[in-house]
């Protein structure tokens, strides 16, 4: 077990580091101007990018078309559950 876990090391830390060079690059384009980050929506798409890369290869983890489909369909997934957890008082009988 930690024998694969070092092994996805390396890509985590460039998933990470590649998050990181966007942020940047994205503070430097705006010259002195604040920037907003959506650090929910980063941290989810950083979160499917491990995920996918330590399931289906780092090719895979990077393939933005890929990577959007993923990030839609899993978003719509959540949002499903999250609604029927909160209306579950509707089903159980009181």
């Amino acid at each position: 077990q930690q024998q694969n876990v070092s092994s996805m090391q390396s890509m985590m830390v460039d998933l990470v580091s590649s998050i990181l060079d966007s942020w940047e690059e994205r503070a430097l384009k705006t010259e002195n101007q604040e920037i907003i980050i959506d650090v929910r929506e980063e941290m989810s798409r950083l979160t499917l990018s491990v995920v996918t890369g330590c399931l289906f290869g780092k090719s895979i983890s990077t393939d933005q078309n890929f990577h959007d489909t993923m990030y839609k369909n899993v978003k719509s997934i959540l949002k499903e559950i999250e609604q029927r957890l909160f209306n579950i008082t509707g089903i159980v009988p009181w």
